[in-house]
């Protein structure tokens, strides 16, 4: 497989994975709303959305497939990943670990000879009034050198700044 990215040519394949109720779904009904969707399919428990990402300085299609189910990471092919939760669900955050785990063992298996897949966590909904897992609580990424970012699906708070992450780790 090769994970090389050609801006403007090459599709970026994101799994997007995460607790069920952290928003996985209305994020890329979001993008489908704000963006040039060029399909939409559910295949066995996986949503998969096409899009267009417009960034100041490319044009990026990406292929997100959805997963909520933990069992299903490998029936999926991706370049890059993000990992999401609620702030309003605290269990959703502690859970993190484990999709965590999951996606190094599917990606960084001998068939992805060695790739490093980019992984991003996002938590979601931190424009709500039920927040609970606050910024101090949130330490997971430090320890694994990953990026976070606390997101809105609903306000579209730092939606691009998590997109032009994941471009730009998929460029190093």
């Amino acid at each position: 497989m090769n994970h090389s990215l050609e801006m403007n040519t090459s599709t970026i394949h994101l799994i997007l994975v995460g607790d069920k109720g952290v928003g996985k779904t209305c994020f890329t009904e979001n993008l489908r709303s704000s963006r040039i969707i060029q399909n939409h399919e559910s295949k066995m428990g996986i949503i998969t959305t096409s899009f267009l990402f417009y960034g100041e300085k490319y044009h990026v299609p990406f292929k997100i497939h959805e997963v909520g189910n933990i069992e299903l990471i490998d029936m999926v092919r991706a370049t890059c990943c993000i990992i999401m939760f609620s702030t309003t669900d605290k269990q959703s955050y502690d859970n993190i670990g484990d999709w965590y785990e999951k996606i190094k063992e599917v990606y960084e298996s001998d068939e992805y000879k060695g790739y490093k897949i980019p992984i991003v966590i996002c938590g979601n909904k931190v424009d709500s009034e039920n927040r609970i897992v606050n910024l101090k609580q949130i330490n997971f990424h430090r320890d694994k050198d990953i990026e976070y970012y606390d997101i809105s699906r609903k306000s579209i708070y730092n939606i691009d700044k998590l997109f032009i992450s994941l471009i730009s780790k998929m460029l190093e």
